[in-house]
This record gives C-alpha cells, structure tokens and sequence, in this order.
C-alpha cells in the first residue's frame, strides 16, 4: 500500500484539477469556440512544458513521436465526442456514461497488456460504477446519438488511461507529455480553421479560465498523470479518475451554487471507499 500511496495522492491531485475544469469550462464557453478553446489551452500547456522537456527534445526518437502522436489523437478525439455528444444527450447521463471508463480499463488493460484484475480491484470497479449511477443517475429516455458518442468517449479514454501506463515505461514522461500537447493543441488549431471556430473573446473572466486550465489542468495534471500513473496500476488509476465528477460538482456547488443531491454524496463516498479497497489488490 505505501508502494502506492504517493502515486495515488498525485493522480488523486490532478483528478481535482480536472475536477474544476467543469467549472472553467463552462464559463470560458461563454467567450469562445470549442476548438479555438482547446487549441490554446494546449499551446498554453505546451508552452509551459517546454522549459523542462528542452534538454530532452535532442532524444526524440520514432517511437516517441508515435506514442506522443496516438495519444495526442485519442486525448482530441476524447474532447471532440464528449463536446459532440453533450449537444444531444444531458449532462447527467454524459457524466454517468463518460465515467463508465472505470468499467473498461480492465478490460482493455487485459487485452494489451494481459494485467489481470484481483477480487479487491473487482469490487472497487464496481463500487466505483454503483457511485457514478448514484451521482448521475441516468434518466428514462430512450438511447440516443448523444449517449453513443458518449460511450466512444468513454472507450477512448479507458484507451488513453492504458496506453499512458504503457508507452511511459517505454518513454520518457516528460517529452512524451510535452509532444502530445503539441498534437492536441495543433489538431484542434487545424479543426478550429476548418470549422470557422475561431472566436474567442479576452475578457478577465476567459483570461482567468483559460490560465488555469492551462496551467493546472494541461500542464501540471499531464505532468503528474505521466510522471505517476505507471507507479501504480491502471485499474487504480481509473477508480481515482471516477472522483472527477465528484469534485466537479463540489466544486460547482463552492463555486456557481449548483446543488449537489444527497445521494451525489453517498455515491461520491462508494467511489472513495472502492479506491481505498483497490490498494489492498497489491
């Protein structure tokens, strides 16, 4: 367990990052486009990377840039269905459903690279799917466009989650996050041209936003997700990542006054408890 610990306390510290993105997000929604949005919080991100991967960047090699290049894909591709499906399906059902991910990564994991899953990590995934249906419990409308490209935003993710565990023992963690920055922040730059999603408006409140995304939730969370992720397992590491719609709506809650229900916090709790039972897997 102490393996672990430290690991799991600074994916737990970027999972609070993106946590609070929901909250930036969507106000920086208010003054620009989708794709402009990402472009520049990756750049910014990218940016700020640089400093630190410089001296590393004379190492680059083919497979480097390949690793970087398939993350960088899926991390946009990720962004690009989530925003897509939200258009057609609510907010509560996307949440549940993105969150789903914690349901793959086993799988997936198997299917790469043959990492078997434990009783306790078994009950933990389930704890953590009991917690997401808890916190956004879905509603009875039928299965829509919406709610499919949700779930291959889930699977893309659940993809990332493994791959990250994958080529960063093969890489080194820092050029690989600084060079799949790169691809994300230029995919979108090249979506945003062919889009015509170029507006964005520097008010304080964007500027603000923008900042911190960047800084906390691309550079930093990138950071500690690259740099720890591969000390623990991917499993663990997805159950941590489930906490992020908890401390999104926290963090609304803190924030903007959105009401969080009762039951957000019984299922916030099942998903905590099922990341203290997964230490005990090793």
């Amino acid at each position: 367990m102490k393996r672990h610990f430290k690991a799991d306390m600074m994916l737990l510290l970027a999972t609070i990052f993106w946590g609070l993105t929901f909250v930036t997000v969507k106000d920086a929604m208010n003054y620009s486009e989708t794709f402009s949005f990402i472009a520049a919080r990756f750049f910014i991100g990218a940016i700020l990377v640089l400093p630190f991967a410089f001296k590393k960047l004379k190492a680059i090699s083919k497979r480097t840039l390949n690793d970087a290049l398939v993350l960088g894909v899926l991390v946009f591709s990720g962004f690009a269905l989530q925003t897509a499906g939200l258009r057609e399906t609510s907010s509560t059902r996307s949440a549940f459903i993105t969150g789903l991910s914690v349901v793959l990564v086993p799988l997936i994991s198997f299917l790469i690279n043959k990492t078997k899953v434990d009783i306790y990590k078994l009950i933990a995934i389930l704890l953590s799917a009991l917690g997401l249906f808890l916190m956004f419990p879905p509603d009875s409308a039928p299965i829509n466009r919406g709610d499919v490209l949700t779930l291959a935003c889930a699977v893309v993710f659940a993809f990332v989650i493994v791959l990250i565990q994958k080529f960063t023992r093969r890489n080194d963690p820092l050029l690989l996050v600084f060079l799949q920055i790169c691809f994300v922040s230029a995919i979108s730059f090249a979506m945003a041209l062919i889009f015509r999603e170029t507006r964005m408006e520097f008010k304080t409140n964007f500027i603000l936003d923008l900042l911190f995304t960047s800084v906390f939730a691309t550079a930093g969370s990138l950071v500690l997700q690259y740099r720890y992720q591969k000390q623990t397992s991917e499993t663990r590491a997805a159950i941590i990542y489930t906490l992020e719609p908890l401390f999104a709506a926290l963090f609304a809650f803190l924030l903007i006054g959105e009401r969080m229900a009762g039951m957000a916090i019984v299922g916030g709790a099942a998903i905590f408890i099922g990341m203290l039972l997964s230490e005990f897997g090793e």
